[in-house]
């Protein structure tokens, strides 16, 4: 996609960029990228870009290792592998 392509071009070698996952509502997509360190580790965000188009707004940044996501009506919630714990935040 185009943000992975925009960030794996910013962070170039140091490691890899990956998506885990989509989810989306009548108004927003949800999404969760992060960043994974050759070691192993990584940082992630967990974001939510309108479905009539325009930009992302970060709901939760600076996440280890975001594994998975899943939306109800009030929060997004997101799997953190690291510390093997659910997180949530508000839409």
């Amino acid at each position: 996609t185009e943000l992975a392509a925009i960030q794996e071009e910013t962070l170039g070698a140091r490691g890899h960029v990956r998506n885990y996952g989509l989810v989306i509502d009548a108004n927003f997509a949800y999404f969760a990228t992060g960043f994974q360190y050759e070691d192993g580790y990584g940082h992630g965000a967990v974001m939510k870009v309108p479905l009539a188009g325009g930009e992302p707004t970060i709901i939760a940044s600076g996440q280890p290792w975001i594994w998975a996501i899943a939306i109800d009506s009030t929060y997004v919630y997101w799997v953190d592998a690291v510390h093997e714990t659910v997180k949530r935040a508000p839409k």
